[in-house]
């Protein structure tokens, strides 16, 4: 009541300082927001590494972290991140699963042709796979069957199940991205 009644002098000039005040607090806010979204994204990282990551080294961990950063950008890894981090334990464990299943599957069938249905339906599977951690275009998918053969850890996490594993799961991307993607 009391600026409704003050000259438009006074009122502009108490209208100027509530601003500035509210404009301070909304920093202090946004400070605190900004804050906040990184604890969160933390806890994101934190909980799909425990999921996904488990019962594999930290450090190999953390270097196909830093591959993928090399490989695609910081902004790219970032967003699966977030992208994972909206799902909950179970749903990450369902993806590790999935994974999982497909390199056994690859290693059953290894001596058929890559061609083959079989193997076509499973590098499917392993695109759709792939694109619940970010968009499996052309371009990155048949990059990520180089990185694959280029990198000794994935090279040993696919051939676990069987010598070869990698090397059929590779050339059979090449095919499936030349034919879907």
């Amino acid at each position: 009541k009391g600026l409704l009644t003050q000259n438009s002098d006074n009122l502009f000039d108490s209208l100027k300082t509530q601003k500035q005040q509210l404009t301070i607090k909304a920093d202090k806010i946004n400070q605190l927001i900004n804050k906040i979204e990184t604890s969160m994204n933390k806890l994101d990282k934190q909980k799909i590494d425990e999921t996904l990551y488990a019962g594999i080294d930290k450090q190999k961990a953390n270097k196909w972290d830093e591959q993928a950063r090399v490989l695609y950008s910081n902004e790219s890894v970032e967003k699966s991140y977030q992208k994972l981090g909206k799902l909950n334990k179970s749903q990450l464990e369902s993806i590790k699963l999935e994974g999982e299943s497909i390199a056994k599957g690859l290693s059953e069938h290894i001596t058929l042709n890559i061609d083959s249905d079989i193997i076509q339906e499973l590098i499917k599977r392993h695109h759709q796979w792939i694109e619940n951690f970010y968009e499996a275009t052309f371009d990155i998918y048949t990059g990520l069957a180089q990185m694959y053969l280029a990198s000794d850890e994935f090279t040993e996490y696919y051939d676990k199940y069987k010598k070869g594993t990698t090397q059929v799961l590779c050339d059979a991307m090449i095919i499936f991205a030349k034919r879907n993607l």
